[in-house]
């Protein structure tokens, strides 16, 4: 086939791409939103596929006007069937480490939890160093190693009045046996910027809840422990020590903290 013919596959191949991509986004199960969003990944596939045809055109059958078309036909039908298998094969890689992740939050073991003050170099108290080991079974060792600084526990901190307490830093290690050793320094969430996002923040107002009367209950608040959830609250645990939250009040003041009105 001349070259004036090879140009109508690829032409009449975007067409097709995209009319694909629209009708089978539009008449998906579930419609709304969720179609939409069908339609948009879809649309996307199509014009990859098409840009890659069009390209293939161009590099080999744009100068070549004595070259049959054969081949362009055969790779715009391979083409979308290869992208959506490639597309296909990373969700499924996805799920599985998802899976993975899930089977090890859930039949992890809680070996060890210990925990101290937070000092800053100048030795003001700020929050909590929280330090634990975790092990996972068997089948998470492998996924554990293929992400050493990103532990599977998702975090939670809180100490009465139900105030929160923000992860500032986390260092992590895997050890023999399937034990990650995680160590979590923690701020209260009122703390100001500066030292919540240390390096990324120069905010040194405090963050109270709105209200003056919440910001006195926090400071009146007697030593409590500091209540730990680990990997959606299959573990629960506490501090062996109590903490004043005056006292951490107290540390970001001497590091320069202030108080701001209307904040």
């Amino acid at each position: 086939m001349k070259i004036r013919h090879a140009i109508h596959v690829p032409a009449v191949a975007t067409f097709l791409y995209l009319g694909a991509a629209i009708y089978l986004g539009f008449h998906a199960e579930g419609g709304g939103l969720s179609a939409l969003f069908l339609v948009w990944e879809l649309l996307s596939w199509a014009l990859l596929a098409s840009s890659l045809l069009w390209g293939a055109y161009g590099l080999f059958w744009l100068r070549r006007p004595d070259r049959s078309a054969t081949g362009l036909v055969l790779l715009a039908v391979v083409l979308p069937v290869m992208l959506w298998g490639a597309n296909s094969a990373v969700r499924h890689y996805r799920a599985y480490h998802e899976s993975l992740s899930l089977q090890a939050m859930r039949h992890a073991r809680l070996v060890h939890l210990d925990d101290g003050a937070l000092l800053t170099p100048s030795g003001n108290l700020i929050g909590v160093r929280l330090g634990y080991r975790v092990q996972y079974p068997a089948r998470a060792i492998a996924l554990l190693a293929s992400h050493p600084w990103d532990p599977l526990f998702p975090n939670a901190y809180w100490m009465p009045p139900n105030l929160a307490f923000r992860r500032v830093s986390q260092r992590a290690e895997l050890l023999a046996g399937g034990i990650y050793a995680i160590t979590d320094d923690l701020v209260p969430d009122f703390m100001p910027g500066f030292l919540k996002r240390p390096g990324r923040s120069t905010d040194r107002c405090f963050a109270w809840p709105p209200g003056t009367a919440n910001r006195a209950a926090v400071l009146e608040t007697p030593a409590a422990p500091l209540h730990v959830w680990l990997s959606d609250s299959y573990h629960q645990a506490q501090t062996a020590h109590a903490y004043i939250l005056r006292g951490f009040y107290e540390g970001a003041l001497n590091e320069g903290a202030r108080e701001c009105g209307g904040r």
